[in-house]
């Protein structure tokens, strides 16, 4: 597949959408409550879901509209029981969901192998929000971002390109960074 840029508003207008997810994406790297690492993906999740629909990668637009489903429900019961719920069962379930949406909507919008890999890194980035330690989160977060990575080369984004990489030294060093400042891992405070 050849990757061809070629400079149009709305091209422009899907650069822009996708640098401000960037920026959004990046503070659930270097926050340590849950509450704010989902509400920063959800804000995130809707700036890349306006940045994919504008560049027709629609298989990641699709993914993303999985994702920001489930960290809306991950933030909702998050506030509800105010952080307090030692019980899983919405959660799981809430993930279970995940990954029956994202085999349903791999197998509507598949159209050529890469569109794979948001698949892949929608059901990695479900499972580190759903377990609620920090330090696990940010280094699931590693192979999620490679994941986006090689998808942004394969759909054109050269935002998608520059900011994932950038997005990837943001996880590595705060994963190093965390693991120097902090000796609970767990988030279970709101």
């Amino acid at each position: 597949m050849e990757i061809v840029w070629s400079i149009t508003a709305l091209f422009i207008v899907s650069q822009v959408l996708q640098f401000l997810g960037y920026i959004a994406q990046n503070a659930t790297y270097v926050t340590k409550r849950r509450t704010y690492i989902l509400t920063a993906n959800i804000i995130a999740v809707g700036f890349a879901m306006g940045g994919f629909a504008t560049l027709g990668a629609w298989a990641g637009f699709w993914m993303l509209g999985l994702s920001i489903s489930r960290s809306i429900a991950f933030l909702a019961y998050e506030i509800f029981t105010k952080g307090q719920s030692r019980t899983r069962h919405f959660e799981t379930g809430v993930l279970g969901l995940v990954v029956i949406g994202a085999i349903l909507i791999t197998a509507f919008t598949y159209d050529t192998w890469h569109d794979l890999f948001p698949f892949f890194s929608v059901i990695i980035a479900s499972i580190g929000l759903w377990q609620r330690n920090v330090k696990l989160y940010r280094v699931i977060a590693i192979p999620m971002t490679l994941l986006w990575l090689v998808y942004m080369v394969m759909v054109g984004s050269l935002v998608g390109i520059i900011f994932e990489s950038i997005s990837l030294g943001v996880v590595i060093t705060s994963v190093i960074l965390y693991k120097k400042s902090v000796d609970n891992l767990t988030t279970d405070g709101v």
